[in-house]
């Protein structure tokens, strides 16, 4: 179990999944949305998903042939757990929000760095989301939701 949930909570493993929530991509198309990832990392990325049964590989029969990556019925129930989780945290982030804010004032501590976890804004440097406590799980709904995306993997 521990192994699957350092899968779930790796760096990209949550935003691969948010990528191909809306239908299958190409490993180049994928590679853009996910911005930021090494072909070498989504390489290794894509065939451990694939692995693990979240992820179906597709050849296409096209000149030059491409491969177009999908979730499977595992991977589509993952990305429905990570909607509500998404759902959850829209529906909490204010009163997070003001919690954090009473918390800081009681302590006389500085509030946190300007992005770290403003809605809509992107959580991709690693050392912000660690000092700041945003989850790798919760980055995908952040940049889902940059890129327009409804976050609950249903369209």
């Amino acid at each position: 179990m521990r192994q699957l949930l350092n899968r779930l909570g790796d760096k990209w493993t949550a935003l691969a999944i948010a990528g191909l929530a809306n239908g299958p991509k190409r490993f180049g198309e994928l590679r853009r949305e996910l911005g930021g990832v090494s072909q070498k990392v989504l390489t290794e990325l894509v065939r451990s998903l694939e692995r693990d049964g979240f992820f179906s590989r597709h050849v296409l029969a096209t000149a030059p042939l491409q491969v177009q990556y999908r979730l499977t019925p595992l991977g589509n129930s993952l990305a429905a757990l990570l909607g509500q989780l998404r759902a959850w945290a829209d529906a909490h982030m204010g009163e997070v929000r003001g919690l954090r804010m009473a918390y800081d004032d009681a302590r006389n501590i500085e509030p946190e760095a300007e992005g770290a976890m403003v809605e809509g804004s992107p959580v991709e440097n690693d050392e912000l989301r660690r000092e700041h406590g945003v989850s790798a799980l919760m980055s995908p709904f952040v940049l889902h939701e940059r890129r327009g995306g409804s976050g609950s993997g249903s369209g």
